[in-house]
């Protein structure tokens, strides 16, 4: 049986942390924004709803109809870890797809930051290691544009 990479075993051991550390901070209560969510997945009957009746500056369509599948599935007094099923899935799914972006750039320093941002992430949101790398390359760019 052949001996698994060092990248192989570095994706598992922070795609275990992270669903760890995901699942984790899944188990509270539900703020705000995700009741007044909750409640407009009850109010409407149909999945086209979603986009037709409920119109609101909190509604996020996406979340709005997993939330509205939910409650159908498994009632409107569930457990709050089940409401966040869909998010918690995309955050797990998240760490593979960061690790290979950041391991096909040939950056030394690409496993530490794919640890950090899995580590980081439930706090800082999906669109910041986005934001992190066009910054990077917007640097980069203006400092070749500076040279003589």
């Amino acid at each position: 049986m052949p001996k698994p990479s060092r990248d192989v075993l570095a994706l598992g051991a922070l795609v275990t942390l992270g669903a760890a550390l995901r699942v984790a901070l899944a188990r509270g209560d539900l703020w705000l924004d995700e009741l007044w969510s909750l409640s407009f997945a009850r109010q409407i009957t149909w999945p086209w709803e979603v986009l037709t009746a409920l119109h609101h500056d909190n509604n996020h369509p996406l979340n709005t109809l997993a939330l509205f599948l939910t409650v159908k599935l498994a009632g409107a007094h569930a457990a709050p870890v089940v409401y966040r099923l869909l998010p918690l899935a995309a955050g797990i799914a998240a760490i593979p797809l960061l690790f290979r972006t950041e391991s096909a750039t040939h950056d030394p320093s690409a496993r530490s930051r794919a640890w950090f941002a899995a580590r980081t992430a439930p706090r800082r949101g999906a669109t910041s290691a986005y934001r992190r790398r066009v910054c990077r390359c917007a640097r980069t760019a203006t400092h070749r544009r500076a040279r003589p």
